[in-house]
């Protein structure tokens, strides 16, 4: 029984580190370099947030620098809005398929969320009218959870997004362990100091 207890506990350590991909969170692009605004390097920032890649032009705005146009683009929440430098669309590649991708956007003209497989056929779209000046919602949703990636475009490049949200995206930097990856595996840590205890009690 013993023996088991420690095995049971070394799964849910293993399972924590390996297998567990995250949490539905929602990435605000608050916070990120300089190097990766608009007004501050136009570095195309990819993979900073986990969960998803961004691309191929990907950029911040920041309401906290002159240039940006904030009263026509204002922010869902915060100060800074996701951009594209000079396309008129932007990707995100999530690293583990998912079944709705949501976000808030503003646009000088339709919006469009475009839904894509591992294969690259298109699922299907969704899009949302001009709301210049202001935020709207914008969600797809796949019943069979195989949304890989997605290209959100307008008919030129008139539009930011903000508060995007999608499972396995966790909303922190790459480099931060996910929320729900340290919960499974400080269990597993738990379970495994316990087992210790009561062994040298013996």
């Amino acid at each position: 029984m013993k023996k088991f207890r420690f095995m049971l506990c070394v799964v849910v350590l293993v399972l924590g580190v390996a297998a567990v991909p995250g949490f539905s969170g929602t990435i605000d692009f608050e916070g990120m370099p300089q190097s990766y605004w608009f007004y501050g390097g136009q570095q195309n920032f990819g993979n900073y947030w986990a969960g998803v890649d961004f691309g191929p032009e990907s950029t911040i705005l920041e309401d906290q620098v002159y240039g940006y146009n904030s009263a026509g683009y204002p922010a869902h929440s915060g100060h800074a809005v996701l951009f594209s430098i000079t396309l008129p669309y932007i990707t995100a590649t999530f690293d583990t398929p998912v079944d709705f991708v949501s976000l808030w956007y503003t646009a000088n003209s339709d919006f469009v969320i475009d839904a894509y497989d591992a294969s690259n056929n298109l699922l299907g779209s969704v899009s949302g009218a001009n709301n210049y000046g202001t935020n709207s919602f914008l969600q797809y949703t796949s019943s069979s959870s195989n949304i890989k990636w997605i290209s959100m475009h307008d008919s030129g490049n008139y539009f930011t997004i903000d508060d995007f949200t999608a499972p396995f995206v966790s909303g922190l930097p790459s480099s931060v362990p996910e929320p729900g990856t340290m919960m499974l595996l400080g269990s597993g840590l738990v379970g495994l100091v316990g087992f210790g205890r009561k062994r040298f009690q013996i």
